[in-house]
């Protein structure tokens, strides 16, 4: 028997490997796969970026939504707090002039949310 989020002995994930994304039919697809690991790059390469750490985590946090909307990615109670901090910090930069206090906690949250990612 597999843990969550371990394949099964042949290799193949489970069904309760929460990184399988289903289709509209209920069936599980390698296409899905891949495009939960391309989101997953596509956020990654924002936080890589060059730049102002602000505007890449804007990109980032519109190729998530985007993401999650499209149902290539999960939507998990944390990944939607994560995303309610980064938006949270992103309102912040555009009161804040200086934006230097925004544009770290825009780094690190972005960071965070790569993170659990690749946990998923």
């Amino acid at each position: 028997m597999s843990r969550r989020g371990e394949p099964g002995r042949s290799g193949e994930p489970t069904a309760e490997d929460p990184r399988v994304v289903v289709s509209a039919t209920g069936e599980r697809t390698s296409a899905g796969r891949a495009a939960a690991s391309g989101a997953r790059e596509a956020v990654r390469a924002w936080l890589l970026a060059k730049g102002h750490a602000v505007e890449n985590a804007r990109r980032a946090l519109e190729t998530l939504e985007r993401a999650r909307a499209a149902g290539e990615l999960p939507r998990t109670p944390t990944l939607e707090r994560m995303a309610a901090d980064l938006r949270l910090a992103l309102a912040s930069d555009e009161d804040d002039k200086v934006g230097a206090k925004s544009a770290d906690a825009a780094r690190r949250i972005l960071a965070a949310i790569v993170r659990e990612l690749d946990r998923l």
